[in-house]
């Protein structure tokens, strides 16, 4: 089924241990959990990447939102991230968060698939 191709830099198993975890706050440098360094890694290699929030992405977020409502619970930075997705038409969307995929089917957004 899925593998690491489907989501460049993430395979299965890292992917569902990341989703899992609980962090009670914000990650700190030195939280022995390795997220933060991981997250840090990636950017650096490009295999995830940063873009500035617009209003116009924000006004999309907000669109999103709504069209979802209220077949969909989504959150608000669920509903960021496809808003940032879209205006970038980066496909195909890489997550597991069930709450994301429903939205994403909601808006037919390209969805990669689950891992096996």
């Amino acid at each position: 089924m899925a593998d690491s191709r489907d989501c460049p830099g993430r395979s299965a198993s890292n992917e569902q241990k990341t989703l899992n975890t609980q962090h009670p706050g914000p990650l700190q440098r030195n939280s022995g959990s390795g997220h933060d360094w991981a997250f840090r890694r990636n950017v650096e290699e490009e295999l995830i990447r940063l873009e500035p929030l617009s209003e116009a992405t924000l006004k999309k977020a907000n669109h999103i939102l709504e069209q979802c409502h209220p077949r969909v619970a989504l959150r608000s930075l669920d509903a960021l991230h496809l808003a940032a997705c879209d205006q970038l038409q980066e496909w195909p969307l890489c997550t597991t968060d069930l709450r994301m995929r429903q939205a994403a089917e909601v808006l037919r957004f390209p969805l990669s698939p689950l891992p096996a």
